[in-house]
């Protein structure tokens, strides 16, 4: 069964915790293609796994847990792109995906490597899309999606906007996509990821100033200021993919 195949009623689910693949992995399937998403639920499935218990439960960014972030991350997600007719197609993929992201960041912490973050969320990424029997082209654009920040360092000046590009060409290359794709990708989970760190996130005013939230027509967009350079960067990007 793929990711995307459809499941007309919920399996039944025990009370509290999940624990049983067999029981769990059906479920994550169903929940990953409904027409709308508690994130909480999501991941408290997720959690059949012991190294997620471990995972979601460990420290994240900014004083937050895993969970906490991932679940504010899924809220945006919902909230703004889960109907966009853009992102329908990988609806059930990003969902899985952005419930995964941070995973490696506890690990890397710990060890005070956060040069190896994305490879050991990657490590446990493969883990369950292994379980999940996720086709080998999801798997493509999550490696490809998690190797890089290229919004997140070009916003902050850490890279130039050649390098963005750069780094998203790799990415598209890595996922067999299109830079564009793969630019428009990256920008829906910088919104979503970084947009976490807001009060319309439900937390304290981090990264407003790059955001503009319209909870009443679902509508996420930067903000005019990030929206100039994003200008740019789309533009870099087009004019790399087309030579």
């Amino acid at each position: 069964m793929t990711l995307f195949e459809r499941i007309d009623q919920p399996p039944t689910q025990s009370a509290g915790r999940i624990h049983e693949r067999e029981d769990a992995v059906p479920r994550i399937r169903f929940l990953l293609d409904a027409p709308s998403l508690n994130p909480s639920e999501l991941i408290k499935v997720l959690k059949y796994r012991p190294d997620l218990i471990e995972a979601y439960d460990g420290e994240g960014a900014a004083g937050l847990s895993v969970e906490v972030h991932t679940q504010r991350v899924l809220r945006q997600f919902e909230t703004y792109f889960s109907r966009a007719d853009s992102f329908q197609d990988q609806r059930g993929f990003l969902r899985l995906f952005l419930a995964l992201h941070d995973l490696g960041k506890p690990r890397s912490i710990v060890e005070s490597r956060p040069e190896n973050e994305h490879a050991y969320t990657e490590q446990i990424m493969d883990g369950v899309f292994a379980e999940l029997d996720i086709d080998e082209k999801d798997r493509r654009l999550a490696r490809g999606l998690i190797s890089h920040d290229p919004i997140g360092e070009y916003l902050q000046g850490k890279v130039t906007v050649e390098d963005a590009v750069g780094m998203i060409i790799e990415m598209s290359k890595r996922a067999e996509v299109s830079p564009e794709f793969m630019e428009k990708l990256s920008e829906a989970y910088f919104q979503v990821d970084a947009g976490s760190y807001t009060k319309d996130a439900g937390g304290e005013e981090r990264l407003d100033f790059l955001f503009r939230f319209d909870t009443e027509r679902h509508s996420a967009a930067f903000s005019q200021t990030t929206e100039q350079k994003m200008l740019l960067l789309r533009k870099a990007v087009s004019l790399a993919a087309a030579s």
